[in-house]
């Protein structure tokens, strides 16, 4: 582990042969990048490969390509794990008119009910991010197009998998 070596006394110290790879994997990250891709109405699964089994979590930070004011784009955070609807978000949007932009965060939870883990129209008009799970050797992103016909997703941004 980094710690050892620092004075620190870690679960590794008292292992002899055995190192942190030896029980569980290193944590990878990957890019997400889709800068423009017509989706049908309805569930889309973006899929990004891990290169490996046996990762049990990961994190993201997603944006899409509304701008929020002064303050960045449209997005989420989200931390998922290796379940279908066991993941949860914290999303921001621009909120307001009349020369008074602001924005609105909003916390989302498939755990808990919630149908979504951003607004509709965060990655596109009428697309939001549906679920978010690890599945074998993929992260799988599911986004879904809430309108009657295709619509251009864009999203881009970082997982981090451990």
């Amino acid at each position: 582990m980094r710690l050892a070596g620092a004075g620190i006394v870690t679960d590794h110290d008292f292992l002899t042969g055995v190192t942190e790879d030896d029980h569980h994997n290193r944590a990878i990250s990957r890019t997400v990048l889709v800068n423009a891709q017509s989706i049908a109405p309805g569930a889309y699964e973006l899929r990004v490969s891990l290169g490996s089994s046996g990762f049990r979590t990961f994190r993201a930070l997603l944006r899409g390509s509304i701008s929020v004011d002064i303050q960045g784009h449209v997005g989420v955070f989200l931390i998922a794990g290796g379940a279908s609807e066991d993941c949860s978000a914290i999303g921001i949007a621009p909120y307001g008119g009349s020369g008074y932009t602001t924005s609105y965060m909003g916390a989302y939870s498939r755990i808990h009910g919630d149908s979504y883990l951003s607004l509709i129209g965060t990655f596109g008009s009428g697309i939001a991010l549906r679920d978010a799970y690890i599945d074998d050797d993929e992260a799988v992103l599911e986004f879904y197009n809430t309108s009657g016909s295709n619509r251009t997703l864009t999203v881009y941004g970082t997982l981090a998998v451990k």
